[in-house]
């Protein structure tokens, strides 16, 4: 819900933005690969956070979101880089508002590049559901592309998704909405749909993140199906300092392993048979 009494101009003045981050994994690599960068506006006092959607509301009424998206990406990148870590060992996931990127012309200089982050560790994601000029925002990601930086199409999956968006788009990644995700455990078609997403993705020759992994058995089937990468709560949630819970990430992803390939040697082992 928007807070009336949130001053957008103000909190973009004083930078008012606070980055956590949440790690990506991959099962068969059993590794963290990259961070997504989570942005949350702090209020006066700073007594609280102030999540995502709630900054974006207001600064739509306002006729910020520009303003506000480029504040959010630069505080991501300052944070990724205050880590320590390499930036050649993970990717950086960042969102982007589509309404900012289709005012980036080729000409501007106010791309991620400028943090020094080699372009192809930087993930561009935008949401599937706030795509409205698509021919224009096709543009600018070609753009982007040209420069290096990969692409993801967000939310996949939630709602009314526009699926003819990614065979035209060829997206590097698409990301699997948790809505889907959370559903993967219960009726079959539920499954289905995430591999018919998946299936789809990679035919065209996109990657698949499965987001709001919250449990060891979700982390197992979505492998199963094929799913590229994960991210969710079972793994880690997001923070300000993600690497100091590395080795407890890492441990659920070996778990994750282990519990998939005893799940191949259960479903494949009767099938072999010795001569």
């Amino acid at each position: 819900m928007l807070d009336k009494t949130m001053n957008i101009a103000a909190l973009i003045e004083r930078e008012g933005i606070v980055t956590h981050f949440q790690p990506i994994i991959s099962v068969k690599k059993k590794a963290v690969i990259g961070f997504e960068a989570l942005s949350r506006g702090t209020s006066v006092p700073a007594d609280r956070l102030i999540p995502p959607l709630d900054l974006f509301e207001a600064a739509a009424a306002e006729g910020r979101v520009p303003d506000l998206d480029n504040l959010c990406r630069n505080k991501s990148l300052e944070g990724f880089l205050s880590l320590g870590v390499s930036r050649n060992d993970y990717f950086l996931s960042l969102n982007m508002d589509p309404s900012a990127i289709a005012r980036i012309s080729s000409k501007e200089q106010d791309l991620p590049a400028a943090s020094g982050m080699p372009a192809s560790r930087i993930l561009i994601e935008i949401a599937d559901s706030q795509i409205e000029d698509f021919e224009l925002l096709k543009d600018r990601l070609t753009e982007l592309r040209e420069n290096g930086f990969l692409i993801a199409i967000d939310n996949v999956g939630r709602g009314h998704s526009y699926l003819e968006r990614i065979s035209l788009l060829k997206p590097d990644v698409i990301k699997i909405d948790a809505s889907l995700v959370e559903r993967i455990g219960g009726e079959y078609h539920n499954r289905e749909i995430v591999k018919s997403l998946a299936s789809l993705a990679h035919s065209v020759g996109s990657l698949v993140i499965a987001v709001g992994v919250e449990t060891e058995e979700q982390a197992i089937l979505v492998t199963e199906i094929g799913i590229d990468m994960l991210q969710g709560f079972y793994f880690s949630r997001p923070g300000p300092e993600p690497m100091q819970q590395i080795e407890s990430t890492l441990s659920h992803v070996r778990a994750v392993a282990t519990g998939f390939q005893r799940l191949m040697v259960r479903s494949f082992g009767g099938n072999s048979h010795c001569r």
